[in-house]
């Protein structure tokens, strides 16, 4: 009875939970949950998926890092993409660690992340449109620093 009653709720839920991705830093990377990043600036990881992306950052400059609305995007290889929100305007110091959960700036906007909507009905719509983040390359700008890399499901 248990079962059924769980099953019943699990099939009557009116969105599908957020769907992880997978990345890599090249076409012949392995894929992985999380990507590490490592720039001139700062060294980290992110995780995500088409709602929110968690990035884990280190300012491993001598020099103080400004991170402000618009200080984070998420694009594309042609220039789409979004504003990433999540955080206020603040200083990461040399040293200094920081967890950021984002997600697309604009609330009016029907987009989540990597160009796919906020919110699905079931699975295969989700994949259904997910599929073209087979190899796709997009950008991670924080500040000045760019980082390159490829999606996949």
């Amino acid at each position: 009875m248990k079962s059924a009653l769980l099953t019943l709720l699990l099939f009557a839920t009116p969105f599908v939970a957020a769907q992880n991705l997978k990345f890599k830093s090249d076409y012949e990377g392995s894929r992985s949950s999380t990507l590490k990043l490592e720039t001139e600036l700062l060294e980290g990881k992110f995780s995500g998926n088409h709602q929110t992306l968690v990035l884990k950052l280190q300012n491993v400059s001598k020099r103080n890092i400004q991170l402000h609305e618009g200080s984070i995007q998420l694009v594309d290889i042609t220039g789409k993409g979004a504003i990433l929100c999540g955080h206020n305007e603040l200083t990461l110091e040399p040293g200094d660690k920081i967890t950021l959960e984002l997600s697309n700036c604009n609330i009016d906007s029907y987009r989540g992340l990597f160009q796919l909507r906020r919110e699905y009905s079931s699975r295969q719509l989700f994949y259904g449109d997910a599929t073209f983040l087979r190899n796709k390359v997009f950008k991670l700008v924080i500040a000045s620093e760019e980082v390159k890399f490829l999606t996949d499901l």
